[in-house]
């Protein structure tokens, strides 16, 4: 894997700019040309990729449903 860096970060940015304009069927070819043979650099775009799809889907609920799902994760971050 390669060390994380300014060059890293830069391809890995330009490569969820292109991912997140494709369809299903084509991301997976594009992942594989453009990532070659680095298992960690698609892992790093394919989490952003699900990122951003899970904040779309936030972005669907009604703010007390979000706010609800959150409250017994909050709670357990406070107790000792």
């Amino acid at each position: 894997m390669t060390e994380p860096g300014p060059e890293r970060f830069a391809a890995v940015h330009r490569l969820f700019l292109a991912a997140a304009e494709l369809g299903a069927a084509e991301l997976e070819a594009f992942l594989a040309r453009e990532c070659g043979g680095d298992d960690g650099l698609r892992r790093e775009v394919l989490a952003l990729l699900e990122e951003e799809h899970a904040g779309d889907k936030r972005l669907d609920r009604p703010a007390a449903a979000v706010y609800c799902d959150a409250r017994p994760l909050a709670r357990a971050a406070s107790e000792p």
